[in-house]
């Protein structure tokens, strides 16, 4: 603007306040100035915002390009798992895990031990002949699953299979939903699910199509943990305390993963009032829900106990647990009292240093796997589960959070709680 009396200048105003010729008047010391503003000359006024620079001209296929990079990448190791389900879709054994349930229950039903003698009383193995088909037999959960999943025997025969199944799908889509890491950026967390795939048909992409074709009811551990994780970090009052005894209950549908859940809780640093009646309340639970059993069968306790201790691992590749591994080298003691030892020692750690944070929370997750006997691929489903809660507190993950954001948005949008 070319105010009068300054003729050849332009005015332009200082600290983001409206322009000169609405709040400024002339300065009768020094004639040709305004009070809270400078007068520059047209060359030396700054090109308009709309005007492109040379750079500038490429910011928007720059940006295409890392987003179609990133939805590329992300396609890619989704497609495996995809093409995977897409070929079983005909096949027969869809929530087939929940054979191993319904045993237990037929057994109770039939006024039976909830575990069969003979593997209360000798070595067994949960596969027959030479090709480990699964017995599907009631052998290693504990008596108050029976309680916490009887209420599917209302669904029909027929179907009952295939509700598992969708039950256990939403499950993990609920425990996944929860973890997404709501502090990076969308291209950011595609990528991070894409390592977490791994190559098609190869690593933990593996375990996810093996969970939503035979639905284990590790999906629930998974929901478990999902919930703790909410009730310690993010709620307060009584929600963290119900999220906190349900996460403890679900998580505690397999016995070694609750154990590391266990030692993340007890290592809180802040909020060990939410952690203990938590806990508390989540007994009471699983009291409740044993009871039942144990009307049924008065030694189930002990017999569980026993089974446990009797369970021979599978020697095939089926089975990743360290142990089976080792097992050829160190003999099958000493491997197992090793591979035992160590994630027994990460749970001490934990609680031993209070790690109360993401990374506790990764290692405590990861402990089991080095602790069970069994280790099959879905498995592996709960470090990728604890691993992406953890990922937008690490500093180094946010900086290449803002770097891909810079490159593929624009700019460095604030990041989200």
């Amino acid at each position: 603007m070319t105010p009068s009396g300054g003729s050849g200048t332009q005015v332009v105003a200082v600290g983001g306040r409206a322009p000169c010729a609405a709040v400024c008047r002339l300065d009768p010391a020094n004639p040709g100035r305004y009070r809270g503003a400078m007068a520059i000359t047209p060359r030396q006024a700054a090109p308009p915002e709309h005007a492109p620079t040379a750079r500038g001209r490429w910011d928007r296929p720059r940006r295409l390009a890392v987003l179609v990079a990133i939805l590329v990448v992300f396609a890619w190791a989704a497609s495996g798992p995809i093409r995977h389900v897409a070929g079983l879709v005909g096949a027969s054994d869809w929530g087939s895990d929940w054979r191993w349930l319904q045993d237990g229950l037929d057994r109770l039903a039939a006024g039976l031990p909830l575990n069969r003698p003979e593997y209360v009383t000798a070595p067994f193995s949960q596969a027959t002949g030479s090709d480990g088909a699964p017995t599907y037999t009631w052998s290693l959960h504990p008596p108050y699953n029976a309680s916490l999943v009887a209420a599917l025997l209302l669904v029909p025969a027929g179907i009952r299979e295939g509700a598992w199944a969708g039950l256990m799908a939403v499950a993990l889509a609920g425990a996944v939903l929860l973890a997404w890491p709501r502090r990076l950026w969308w291209g950011t967390s595609l990528l991070l699910a894409a390592a977490a795939l791994g190559p098609p048909l190869y690593g933990p992409s593996i375990g996810l199509v093996d969970q939503l074709h035979f639905a284990n009811p590790n999906a629930l551990v998974l929901l478990g943990l999902a919930l703790a994780w909410w009730g310690r970090r993010r709620a307060s009052g009584r929600a963290a305390i119900a999220l906190v005894a349900t996460g403890v209950v679900l998580a505690a549908v397999k016995i070694v993963p609750a154990m590391g859940l266990a030692a993340w809780l007890l290592a809180a640093r802040e909020g060990r009032g939410v952690v203990a009646r938590g806990s508390l309340l989540a007994a009471a639970v699983l009291i409740a829900l044993t009871l039942p059993v144990l009307l049924l069968d008065p030694g189930v306790i002990g017999d569980t106990i026993a089974v446990q201790l009797n369970v021979v691992p599978l020697a095939n590749a089926t089975n990743l647990a360290p142990s089976a591994w080792l097992a050829p080298l160190l003999g099958t003691g000493a491997a197992a009292w090793i591979s035992r030892g160590v994630g027994l020692g990460l749970m001490g750690f934990v609680l031993a240093r209070r790690l109360d944070g993401p990374g506790g929370f990764v290692l405590a997750a990861t402990a089991p796997l080095l602790v069970t006997p069994q280790l099959w691929a879905h498995w592996f489903l709960l470090p990728i589960l604890a691993a992406l809660f953890a990922a937008g507190a690490w500093p180094r993950l946010r900086g290449l959070d803002a770097r891909l954001r810079s490159a593929g948005a624009g700019g460095r949008a604030p990041l989200r709680g």
